[in-house]
């Protein structure tokens, strides 16, 4: 089921013009949060959340590193392999629970590049900022377009997958 979600999130429906993901792990309690992916919509290929804590992929596989569900994949791998392709340091990181996409040629090819990466590691958010920043993608931003960040937001609330835990939290992680 997970690797069938994360094949969804990167590879989203081509019979539409735009999508909307939203995380299993994210409860929904508000129709604003759909209001905001389409306002959004109208002047960017994708909207996200930024990362909360960290804006660089490496300090993000370093992290992952000592995360359970991430334990034996190659994500610190990854993320070097990106840098010692060119990829900046501190270039941004995003927090990729909800994302918002315009089904352009660009981001549909984007998704599926992201989709392939994905295989490498199920660590997404390693991967999502330099696929954007090779696809020359237009990113906006959710967080503080009327509400706070991906923890603060009162049209959600990010909880852990069967237990509501505090995210950001040593608990929250394993």
């Amino acid at each position: 089921p997970f690797l069938a979600a994360k094949a969804r999130k990167c590879h989203p429906p081509e019979d539409c013009a735009k999508s909307l993901w939203i995380d299993g792990s994210i409860l929904v309690h508000s129709e604003q949060l759909f209001a905001d992916a389409l306002e959004l919509l109208e002047t960017c290929d994708l909207a996200t959340f930024r990362h909360p804590y960290r804006d660089c992929i490496l300090d993000e596989a370093v992290e992952s590193e000592y995360t359970p569900r991430y334990r034996g994949q190659r994500v610190l791998w990854q993320a070097a392999k990106y840098m010692t392709q060119g990829h900046p340091r501190h270039w941004g990181l995003y927090s990729s629970g909800i994302i918002a996409r315009n089904h352009t040629a660009d981001v549909m090819l984007a998704s599926h590049l992201w989709h392939n990466e994905c295989r490498v590691t199920t660590q997404d958010q390693v991967s999502l900022p330099v696929i954007v920043r090779q696809a020359g993608l237009e990113v906006r931003l959710f967080d503080g377009i009327r509400r706070g960040g991906i923890y603060d937001n009162p049209s959600f609330t990010v909880v852990a997958h069967k237990l509501v835990l505090p995210m950001g939290t040593p608990e929250a992680a394993q």
